[in-house]
Formats: structure tokens, C-alpha cells, sequence
């Protein structure tokens, strides 16, 4: 937007890009710990 300043801009797209890499990160952990439990209940 124009009427937006330069920095804001710049800091909102800063925490976009930490946020999704810390969502990310996340999702990739819980994904890994079910997938590890569902293989586990199939081997009993």
C-alpha cells in the first residue's frame, strides 16, 4: 500500500517469514511423532 511506510512493510514481511518457518517447523515435528507412533502400533 502505498500510504504504508517502507520499514513497516519490511518488518511485517520479517515476522511473516520467522512465524512461518517457526509454524513450519512445528507441524513437521507433530507430523514426524505421529507418523512414528502410527508405524509402531502397526508393528505390534
Amino acid at each position: 500500500h502505498l500510504h504504508t511506510p517502507l520499514g513497516i512493510s519490511f518488518l511485517r514481511t520479517v515476522h511473516g517469514l520467522w512465524l512461518g518457518i517457526l509454524l513450519g517447523l512445528l507441524l513437521l515435528l507433530v507430523v514426524k511423532f505421529a507418523t512414528a507412533v502410527v508405524i509402531r502400533r502397526l508393528n505390534k
